[in-house]
């Protein structure tokens, strides 16, 4: 089949473009899927952000922009 006498090696030929449907497939489903996030993720990442800028300031000297 398709000159390739290895089944091995045709099975691989095959299933390449398989998984990469199958990844397209499934990126198309969860596009644009909201997840929710609780108040406490939020002020997690305010902290976290908070600090960050702190540490960029005592690196460099200036506020960042």
């Amino acid at each position: 089949m398709l000159g390739i006498p290895d089944p091995w090696v045709l099975t691989a030929y095959l299933l390449v473009p398989a998984g990469a449907l199958l990844c397209i497939a499934y990126g198309a489903s969860k596009w644009n899927k909201e997840g929710t996030v609780t108040e406490e993720e939020l002020q997690e990442e305010r902290t976290w952000l908070k600090e960050e800028i702190e540490i960029d300031e005592e690196l460099t000297g200036e506020e960042p922009k």
